[in-house]
């Protein structure tokens, strides 16, 4: 696949061409963590978010300008969460939409991942390394 900037870059082409999140994929497509544009905090991996359950996604970021923030699950993309969020915002309060893992059959995910790429330019971003999603544990 070739990685050329452009004006929509899918979730699913950044995890291929993206630079990873320092610790993920090492390797592949990796910068060092200095140079990355943002960094994700929080989710972390090992994290296990649940279905209908809100959760806070944060990033640091050295780049000025307004973000996007997406996720994606076994690689395919779930499209953005947020758009255009203001330059200094530096988390998104997001509530997991139920059947976000479970809508195709499954019980658990451990392969989601949130994307944060520049608004101006979604070809400059970082994805997260992979955290679960599973379905909301009723009490």
């Amino acid at each position: 696949m070739r990685c050329a900037r452009a004006l929509h870059l899918s979730l699913a082409a950044a995890l291929a061409c993206s630079p990873r999140a320092p610790g993920s994929d090492a390797g592949r497509d990796s910068a060092p963590a200095d140079t990355l544009p943002y960094r994700i905090v929080s989710p972390a991996p090992g994290d296990e978010w649940h279905e209908g359950g809100t959760y806070v996604i944060r990033w640091i970021t050295t780049r000025a300008g307004e973000v996007n923030v997406a996720a994606a699950v076994g690689g395919k993309d779930r499209g953005h969460l947020a758009m255009r969020l203001p330059a200094g915002t530096d988390s998104l309060r997001w509530t997991v939409p139920e059947g976000f893992v479970t809508g195709s059959g499954a019980e658990r995910s451990d392969a989601v991942r949130i994307r944060i790429e520049s608004a101006e330019d979604p070809a400059v971003g970082v994805t997260s390394e992979p955290f679960a999603v599973s379905r909301r544990i009723r009490g």
